[in-house]
């Protein structure tokens, strides 16, 4: 399903943190970006772990330290299909999203998914904030 990366380039298997956080875990979708890794830089400056989810194993928020993992995202399935499994894979109690693509996507969700706030606009504030 998801291919997991090693990060700060090592070749082994990355795994999730095993110790508990202080702070619970953030999924950040959509780090290929500059904002995704501004996202990634401002949430474990402040010592929330975070997961990075991006489209390619380049993507550029899942090379910053603050990164505990990097998931490639399928590209042929809709957030639907594969978010539910990997908040609970990753014990995620929050997700941030970045493009707008993926909001309109997760506004289609409820508001908790497999126990994680989704922490972007619903469908009709969205929509009004979409209608250029």
């Amino acid at each position: 399903m998801f291919r997991r990366l090693p990060i700060g380039g090592g070749s082994g298997s990355c795994c999730f943190m095993t110790s508990a956080p202080s702070l619970p875990i953030a999924i950040v979708l959509g780090v290929d970006t500059p904002i995704g890794l501004t996202v990634v830089r401002e949430l474990g400056q402040h010592g929330v772990p975070v997961v990075a989810i991006g489209r390619t194993k380049g993507a550029i928020g899942g090379a910053s330290r603050f990164a505990q993992t990097l998931l490639v995202r399928p590209s042929d399935r809709p957030i639907a299909d594969w978010l539910p499994e990997t908040i609970r894979d990753t014990g995620a109690s929050a997700l941030f999203a970045i493009s707008e693509g993926d909001l309109l996507e997760l506004a289609e969700l409820p508001p908790v998914v497999a126990g994680c706030q989704i922490m972007t606009p619903r469908k009709k504030p969205l929509g009004i904030v979409l209608d250029k």
